[in-house]
């Protein structure tokens, strides 16, 4: 009679292990386990080393997947090889519009437009790669095939590999060849007495560039200071000109005073005008004297052979002409006061 007994005890702890396992499973692995995943391929050309299982997926730098299995597979007959990289892209990290999933029409317009999957470093530190989906337009779509009925992503080199064939590209031993020609040439010329030479005369050339420098620049101090002097005595002379010319002013100006009322008085009476024009010619012959002493004197502020000097001498002619015009005008008047009404007998 206890053998019933027993099987139900039995029974009933191995149901409970089972209900205790999937409430385990619920727990632990987030429901993973009921989950329904969408599956897909990728072949990567070269290594994939610091690519582990478990490594995320992410398209456009958000993470919807990751890679669950990677296998090696090679051909019995012909030795190839192949790695293909197993993706499972969680459902719950994307949503659909107009339809509940990507549809065959759907993923391949994906791939023509140039969605293609790359390795990309998941860590600097550790080294860790990950799986990046991308659109990369100008890659070709190369596809291997080796899972029917699965999506398989077309792959592009990953940075490193690029740079890895950028490298294996490189012709290094012609490089190699001609920089060894190059710095071998250079040593044989550097080590050749005409360079020792050329050196040599180099280094004279520069100390006599130095002697030169030391020479001359005193030299140019020295000009430049005359060069200043002599540009501070013509501003100078300038303003003593400037000067003299304001203190002949009123004598130049009192002169032609004297002039205008001699010519406004001429018709009027002989006796006052002789007295003017004589009074008229000393003005002449004082402006005269006082421009020659202050100007063409010892020190004077005109130079003996400038074009100034000339024309300054010019004037003073025509002033003392004009100075004995009036002198012999007022003598003309004296002897014959009606010559300003009759004018001078021929």
């Amino acid at each position: 009679m206890a053998k019933p007994n027993n099987a139900k005890l039995v029974g009933a702890f191995v149901l409970g292990a089972l209900v205790l396992l999937v409430a385990a499973v619920a727990v632990f692995g987030g429901g993973a386990l009921f989950r329904r995943t969408i599956p897909a391929v990728a072949y990567f050309k070269g290594s994939v080393a610091g690519l582990s299982v478990g490594a995320p997926v992410a398209f456009q730098g958000v993470t919807v997947g990751a890679v669950s299995r990677i296998i090696l597979r090679m051909s019995a007959t012909t030795g190839e090889a192949h790695i293909p990289v197993y993706l499972e892209f969680n459902p719950d990290v994307i949503t659909f519009t107009g339809g509940r999933q990507l549809n065959a029409a759907a993923q391949q317009a994906m791939i023509e437009r140039g969605l293609r999957a790359q390795l990309v470093s998941q860590s600097l530190i550790t080294g860790q790669l990950m799986v990046l989906l991308d659109y990369f337009p100008d890659s070709p779509a190369d596809m291997v095939g080796g899972d029917q009925g699965m999506v398989e992503i077309p792959t592009v080199p990953s940075e490193i590999q690029e740079v890895k064939n950028a490298i294996a590209d490189l012709p290094l031993r012609a490089i190699a060849d001609v920089a060894l020609g190059s710095l071998t040439a250079l040593e044989t010329l550097l080590r050749s007495p005409d360079a020792q030479s050329v050196l040599t005369g180099l280094a004279v050339g520069v100390n006599d560039v130095h002697t030169l420098l030391a020479v001359v620049t005193p030299q140019i101090q020295g000009t430049m200071k005359q060069a200043n002097g002599t540009i501070a005595a013509v501003e100078r002379t300038a303003d003593r000109m400037t000067e003299t010319i304001h203190a002949l002013q009123p004598d130049a100006q009192a002169s032609l005073a004297n002039l205008a009322r001699l010519l406004g008085t001429a018709d009027r009476q002989a006796g006052p005008l002789i007295s003017d024009l004589r009074t008229t010619a000393k003005s002449l012959d004082s402006l005269v004297e006082q421009a020659q002493t202050a100007l063409f004197s010892s020190g004077g502020l005109v130079a003996a052979r400038s074009s100034l000097r000339q024309n300054t001498e010019d004037t003073m002619r025509n002033l003392s002409a004009a100075s004995a015009s009036l002198r012999g005008l007022a003598a003309e008047l004296e002897r014959n006061p009606n010559v300003l009404l009759m004018g001078k007998s021929r």
